[in-house]
């Protein structure tokens, strides 16, 4: 078997993992988990871009006695989204396995912690990659302050992507507040979406900078995002407050917005599938000069091998370039 049809054969596995991701992440059912009901006040702008675009919302308590996300063997929904950054335990029969278990199922999962977040949902973010700096820790840079929030600073330092973001993937600096992370540079199944200026560094407000204080400048993750590796996936924030509807409205002095509106839409479509998904069809392959497809070829057999590859565009498919 030539070499072109190995990379051929490998392509278009990698590409039918993305139809069959297609196929899953469409589904429009999303549980919110909240420890202040007040959230969905004060973020309901967020909340409101979500229904917009056809999904349906269902919100609860995060140690609501009863929570389960599942009947039996089916999930009950398709996506969840976490806002519960105080929550020590989970009510219900839910816990931070069985989040990730939603995920090893194909599931997307949407997580905003804060500085003080519970060790439980640290554990969660670890284990899909993403490591938080000390307990009670806040990016700060005294260069890129936000003038109208206390211990916010606003970068800009954004991924540049349209598979991500679109056509909009440059737009304005974002209003930050919150904790940093980092990432392993040997992980291959997480992303930067938004890093803090080289001016930034991590630190606990009661303690000051130390020589611990490692997490500094662009090593410090804001926002992550990871591809699982069956084609699940989850978007990781440590800040809540960027998607309130206090932050979605500030401004960066004089008239200018800050972006964190655009910048939260757009990863919100990111993780829920309605951006970067490929999907094949019309997949074939013959002997060169012959027609009949074969379930088997010779190593030194000449093949011809044809796919069709579509990319989900603004909600429907387009061929991809």
């Amino acid at each position: 078997m030539s070499c072109l049809l190995h990379y051929c054969l490998a392509v278009c596995c990698a590409l039918l993992l993305f139809q069959a991701s297609e196929a899953v992440g469409q589904g429009k059912r999303v549980l919110v988990l909240l420890d202040d009901t007040a959230l969905k006040s004060t973020h309901s702008l967020f909340f409101s871009s979500l229904t917009a675009r056809g999904y349906q919302l269902t919100y609860s308590a995060a140690h609501a006695p009863h929570l389960s996300i599942k009947d039996w063997d089916n999930y009950l929904y398709d996506k969840i989204l976490v806002f519960a950054s105080s929550t020590s335990e989970f009510g219900g029969s839910l816990d931070a396995t069985g989040l990730l278990d939603f995920v090893d199922a194909g599931h997307d999962l949407f997580l905003a912690i804060d500085p003080d977040a519970s060790d439980e949902l640290r554990e969660l973010a670890a284990d899909l990659g993403v490591d938080f700096d000390t307990k009670g820790s806040v990016i700060t840079d005294h260069f890129n302050r936000h003038d109208q929030h206390q211990s916010a600073i606003v970068t800009s330092s954004a991924l540049e992507s349209e598979i991500v973001f679109g056509n909009s993937h440059k737009h304005a600096p974002v209003v930050y507040r919150g904790i940093g992370a980092s990432i392993s540079p040997k992980s291959t199944l997480v992303v930067k979406a938004l890093i803090a200026a080289d001016t930034a560094y991590s630190a606990v407000p009661s303690k000051g900078t130390t020589d611990s204080s490692t997490l500094a400048g662009k090593d410090a993750t804001l926002v992550a995002l990871v591809q699982a590796r069956n084609n699940a996936r989850a978007v990781v924030a440590g800040s809540i407050d960027m998607f309130s509807n206090e932050f979605f409205q500030s401004t960066l002095g004089g008239s200018v917005s800050a972006g964190n509106e655009a910048f939260c839409t757009e990863v919100s479509k990111w993780g829920f599938h309605e951006r970067g998904v490929l999907l094949v069809t019309n997949m074939s392959h013959h002997l060169v000069g012959q027609h009949e497809q074969l379930t088997w070829y010779r190593v030194s057999d000449d093949i011809d091998f044809s796919i069709n590859i579509q990319e989900l565009v603004d909600g429907r498919w387009q061929p991809f370039k």
